[in-house]
């Protein structure tokens, strides 16, 4: 059962990174639809929603993940909205 559960544990470190992945492919594929300074603006959008949000702690909002802030980042699905930006900006250049 400790296996088990080790195993397990393991098993999402692939899978979480496969989902990182998946968000920054979905973010450049809307920045070749749009252009890369409409999605860096929509993701800031984001940010101050998430921002103004944190407190009251929305059921909808976090379920959906957008903004993750935890410190373990295998075990992460998101990247963080920065880290997003970030990654725009540099296809921008």
């Amino acid at each position: 059962m400790i296996l088990q559960s080790i195993f397990m544990l393991l098993a999402y470190i692939p899978i979480n990174a496969f989902s990182r992945y998946r968000e920054y492919r979905a973010d450049f594929g809307a920045a070749n639809l749009t252009n890369p300074i409409s999605m860096i603006n929509a993701l800031k959008a984001l940010d101050t929603i998430s921002d103004s949000l944190e407190p009251i702690k929305s059921d909808e909002y976090s379920v959906a993940k957008i903004n993750s802030k935890s410190k373990i980042f295998l075990f992460v699905t998101h990247p963080s909205i920065t880290e997003r930006i970030s990654a725009l900006e540099n296809i921008k250049k």
